[in-house]
């Protein structure tokens, strides 16, 4: 919005016509199973990624829906 980076959208509301979406490429995460005992190094990183953009921390990971899916993160 006129140059700069926003995360607040209602404030860009009043010119959504003229704002340009900031996109970020991840890479997929095809077969980002949890297999062992901790996540695949792309699946910690997009973790990672979550927690630094909503300001919170992850705990628990789940990749599906067996108990056995479920992750549970070291702080």
């Amino acid at each position: 919005m006129h140059g700069t980076e926003t995360d607040e959208f209602s404030r860009a509301l009043p010119e959504l016509d003229s704002v340009k979406p900031v996109y970020l490429d991840l890479p997929p995460l095809y077969g980002a199973e949890l297999t062992t005992r901790r996540l695949h190094r792309p699946m910690e990183k997009f973790v990672e990624y979550l927690e630094d953009e909503m300001k919170v921390s992850v705990s628990i990971v789940s990749m599906g829906e067996e108990r056995t899916a479920t992750h549970q993160r070291v702080a």
